[in-house]
């Protein structure tokens, strides 16, 4: 749709992409939902066709389109081009169907649940979901956040902005995507781009912060990884152990 074939290579990156449909409440416009499945689509394909990896948390309303860009991993290779994180707090309610069908086009990681609970207990649900980001984290040495939750009166914790933070904590390149509503549009009116070392000119982060234009913010973002490889083989930081 915006390559057919360029003599690119984005073997070595881990991309995650973090986000979710917001709630139907908070959507800014009637189809809200078909830019940021469109975005996710087509930019998880671009990543996967090049040879990059996408890693993802599992989330129901993202996991599917994903998934359906796999048909484009090269015939052969050693590794899926896909690797979805789940919390073994989610994971239980998987039937043996579903699971198998993950499993047939995706590296499913369980990441153990460390208090045992109900996943509508805040204090249980955002502790399963801490340790999953930052185990997922580990494994990624990039990160796009679009679209998610707020999550506004629910005590849990947005994952767009967890995973954020753990992903600047770890030193890694981060896009922020804030033109398609959600968590992604309410944190674009307070950070500073400066800080996502992701190595784009600044007039470059202010229109991912901005923009509504699918194809324009996927072109940015696919085109600086393609020609800027050193943001997704630089050394990152370990979390310290006690976080």
């Amino acid at each position: 749709m915006i390559y057919s074939s360029i003599d690119v290579s984005l073997r070595g990156l881990d991309l995650a992409i973090s986000g979710a449909i917001p709630d139907r409440d908070d959507w800014i416009e009637p189809i809200q939902d078909r830019a940021i499945l469109e975005f996710v689509s087509i930019l998880s394909g671009l990543v996967i066709k090049y040879g990059g990896r996408i890693i993802h948390g599992a989330h129901p309303t993202f996991t599917p389109v994903i998934l359906q860009q796999t048909h484009l991993q090269p015939a052969g290779a050693d590794e899926k081009a896909v690797v979805i994180f789940m919390s073994e707090l989610w994971s239980h309610d998987l039937s043996p169907s579903e699971r198998a069908r993950l499993e047939a086009s995706a590296d499913l990681k369980i990441v153990p649940q460390p208090l045992l609970g109900d996943r509508g207990n805040p204090d249980v649900r955002n502790v399963a979901l801490t340790s999953m980001r930052k185990e997922m984290l580990k494994h990624t040495n990039a990160l796009v956040a679009v679209g998610g939750k707020l999550h506004r009166k629910d005590g849990f914790v947005p994952g767009v902005v967890e995973e954020l933070h753990l992903a600047q904590k770890r030193g890694m390149a981060c896009f922020l995507v804030g033109g398609f509503g959600g968590m992604a549009s309410e944190l674009a009116s307070e950070v500073n781009a400066r800080n996502f070392k992701n190595l784009l000119a600044e007039e470059y982060n202010e229109l991912l912060l901005s923009s509504d234009d699918v194809a324009a913010t996927i072109n940015t973002i696919f085109s600086h990884l393609a020609h800027t490889p050193e943001i997704f083989g630089r050394k990152l930081h370990d979390f310290p152990a006690d976080q």
